[in-house]
């Protein structure tokens, strides 16, 4: 007995100095993921985000969604609630989301997922004109390509510049325009059919798509846009689909060497339920009941409300407008074309 008790305070002691020197630590709890995720604004190949503070967080780490592989790459942290990607492809959607950490003894544990935050972002020619400076707006030409313009009503009376005539003008409430952008930020548009101008973006109501299915691109104006951006696909084809004129074209090649095969008209998401933007990639070919019957490729699914994105048949409504849930609607016979020729893993361009 009077061992153990001479014993006791040494063992207690060396208890306490192995705690102390940290190689016994408690796991750090996993904090709360963040909360009350959203988009702010986009800006020039820019999107801008903020969410709710976690308590106990050291940091965020911040997730950008790959559409070719289906998952999510961390490219950044920060100590702030908000945050701005710059980079980005403009006119395309980007997706993220965020985790919250905490660093404890070395470690650093992160939080689930946040929900998903998208914007898209806008080109430099959307603010400040093509490169090649024109002054008026030509919004049926076959040559310069571009993706969804926008019908937009002024809030208020309002200062903007006139880009073709140089001077700055009253813009009266109700005054509709074509804004080139959905955005907070200045914006191009056109005016009074062919009068560019910049306007403040917070300034407009955006009521509807604009689009023209009476025209097309040139098959240059088409190849050269694909081939100038470097579009890769995995397999030896890529499908582009334009919301401004609303039109499906197949090219047949690879990265800065596609050719096209055809273009046909198509239906696209309407202003309420818009098709999804950006670079994605055929996920599923089927026959089943999800594509209404006929030839169909799924190429965005949605985890969070379980469903997908496809190119299927046509349900009645006539080719060239904006009127489907978010799908892109075909002929049949077009529609096979694309559904043989396009293995799983082809690119699809929703521009």
């Amino acid at each position: 007995m009077k061992r153990i008790k001479r014993i006791a305070p040494i063992l207690l002691m060396l208890l306490l100095a192995f705690l102390c020197s940290g190689v016994v630590s408690a796991k750090a709890k996993t904090p709360a993921k963040p909360a009350s995720i959203e988009f702010r604004e986009a800006g020039i190949k820019s999107v801008s985000f903020k969410w709710s503070s976690v308590r106990g967080a050291s940091g965020y780490a911040i997730f950008q969604y790959n559409a070719a592989n289906a998952t999510y790459k961390q490219i950044a942290t920060t100590k702030q609630t908000s945050y701005t990607v710059t980079g980005l492809e403009p006119d395309l959607t980007a997706t993220f989301r965020v985790k919250s950490f905490v660093k404890s003894g070395g470690q650093v544990v992160y939080s689930k997922f946040s929900d998903a935050v998208s914007g898209v972002p806008y080109s430099k020619d959307a603010v400040t004109g093509s490169s090649s400076n024109k002054k008026t707006v030509n919004l049926n030409s076959t040559k310069d390509v571009h993706g969804t313009y926008y019908k937009a009503t002024v809030k208020r009376d309002i200062k903007a510049q006139n880009l073709t005539t140089g001077k700055t003008i009253t813009l009266k409430k109700g005054t509709q325009i074509v804004a080139f952008s959905r955005t907070n930020q200045p914006t191009l548009g056109a005016y009074k059919k062919n009068q560019k101008i910049k306007v403040q973006g917070s300034a407009l109501t955006y009521t509807d798509f604009y689009y023209n299915n009476k025209i097309d691109y040139t098959t240059a104006a088409k190849e050269s846009y694909v081939n100038r951006k470097g579009y890769s696909s995995k397999t030896n084809y890529l499908i582009w689909v334009n919301f401004y004129t609303c039109k499906v074209s197949l090219f047949k090649g690879s990265a800065r060497n596609w050719k096209l095969v055809n273009t046909w008209p198509c239906v696209v998401g309407r202003f309420e339920t818009p098709s999804v933007k950006g670079l994605y990639r055929v996920q599923l070919k089927t026959t089943s009941y999800a594509t209404y019957g006929g030839y169909g490729l799924r190429f965005h699914y949605s985890t969070k409300y379980q469903k997908g994105n496809w190119i299927h048949r046509r349900l009645g409504s006539p080719m060239g407008y904006p009127a489907s849930h978010g799908c892109i609607r075909m002929n049949p016979e077009s529609l096979k074309v694309v559904y043989d020729s396009c293995p799983v893993d082809t690119t699809v361009l929703n521009y």
